[in-house]
């Protein structure tokens, strides 16, 4: 019996602890819908497991500059979870000194592939929109293909995979 207390009460605490590292990870993705004149970006997941690495997010720049990312993290459970944070983290960082979504993406593949586990990898697209002037450019490291929508004329476009996934 003492045992099955030992081991009840640690599973308590395994769900505990998935539960409080889905609250984080869920606080990381973007709450809000962005709304600014011509522009509308807004995103939702449900993710399938307490924690994964499906990742979507928008970032404000300098420069009158709007990042857009959305990512998928191979595998599920913890270690997808700590992958994406980790990649989330680069991204923001480079984001605010570099203007070339290609570029940011060279520097954090070079960051995830070195610290990542062999085998681990992410899928990701990174879109950069100009607000000021609607110029939209972007690099994908293998990720799904993007649908793009011009509300000005109701033409859809599918963007092009750009490049082999990070890590």
């Amino acid at each position: 019996n003492a045992r099955l207390v030992e081991a009840y009460i640690e599973q308590q605490r395994l769900t505990h602890d998935l539960h409080v590292a889905k609250e984080i990870q869920q606080g990381m993705l973007p709450r809000k819908t962005i709304e600014r004149p011509k522009i509308e970006i807004a995103g939702f997941n449900r993710p399938c497991d307490e924690t994964g690495g499906d990742y979507y997010d928008y970032i404000t720049m300098p420069e009158r500059r709007m990042g857009v990312i959305v990512g998928d993290v191979s595998g599920h459970g913890i270690g997808a979870a700590l992958f994406m944070a980790t990649a989330r983290a680069l991204l923001r960082a480079f984001t605010y000194k570099m203007a070339d979504p290609a570029a940011v993406l060279r520097e954090v593949n070079l960051f995830l592939d070195r610290d990542m586990p062999d085998g681990s990898f992410m899928t990701l697209f990174f879109g950069m929109l100009d607000t000021k002037t609607g110029a939209f450019r972007y690099a994908s490291a293998g990720h799904n293909p993007v649908i793009f929508f011009r509300r000005h004329n109701g033409s859809f476009e599918e963007l092009d995979k750009t490049g082999p996934g990070l890590g």
